[in-house]
């Protein structure tokens, strides 16, 4: 019985995988009235989506124009940003430039992207972070995204897009990636090596 429960625990502790980093996906323009799009193709098919990191090398004036959408492999989308500081369906947004480097994570653990925007205020970038991913709902309200549905999916192509919705401000997406929990099968010799030296852990253990 001792045996069969040590090697139930080595097979789990062998399927155990950290979190892993895709990318980098490959930058473009990001112009008026057009939505620009990059995808990193994974091998790995992923339990759950962690977090985003985009870098926006060339500021993007009015970071209220912007709405990036990531889609996964079984094309199911998520918001990351959307109309910063939108007050109606028909809102400018806010006024504050998008450069630098951010990270967007989901369900309220990041800072909040509005505020810091209006902090910034006009011809001021927001500052580089960690945001929580959302955008407006279309009834003058900031909602925050969560990434359940995005993970579960196997290998294939994960998609940035950002969509600029006027004119008058262009800017350039550097790169990006994302930081995702692979499910990853142990190799049969990894798990032979754990397990033998558990059962001669337990072996050590009985001679005593």
């Amino acid at each position: 019985m001792k045996k069969t429960l040590l090697i139930m625990s080595v097979v789990a502790l062998g399927a155990f995988a950290n979190a892993d980093t895709y990318g980098p996906g490959a930058g473009f323009n990001i112009d008026d009235n057009v939505t620009g799009s990059s995808s990193i193709a994974v091998g790995d098919a992923i339990t759950s989506l962690n977090s985003v990191t985009v870098n926006v090398g060339t500021t993007h004036t009015w970071i209220g124009d912007l709405t990036i959408t990531l889609t996964n492999p079984n094309a199911v989308s998520v918001d990351l940003m959307s109309r910063v500081g939108a007050t109606s369906a028909t809102s400018a947004g806010d006024s504050s430039d998008f450069g630098g480097v951010y990270t967007f994570v989901a369900n309220g653990s990041g800072a909040d992207m509005w505020l810091a925007a209006a902090a910034a205020g006009g011809a001021v970038a927001v500052a580089p972070g960690t945001y929580n991913a959302g955008g407006f709902d279309g009834t003058n309200a900031q909602t925050v995204s969560s990434f359940a549905g995005m993970g579960g999916v196997g290998a294939g192509n994960w998609t940035l897009s950002i969509t600029d919705r006027s004119t008058g401000d262009t800017g350039v997406l550097t790169d990006w990636s994302f930081d995702a929990t692979p499910d990853v099968v142990p190799e049969p010799a990894s798990m032979i090596v754990l397990g033998g030296a558990a059962l001669a852990a337990i072996s050590r253990r009985r001679k005593k």
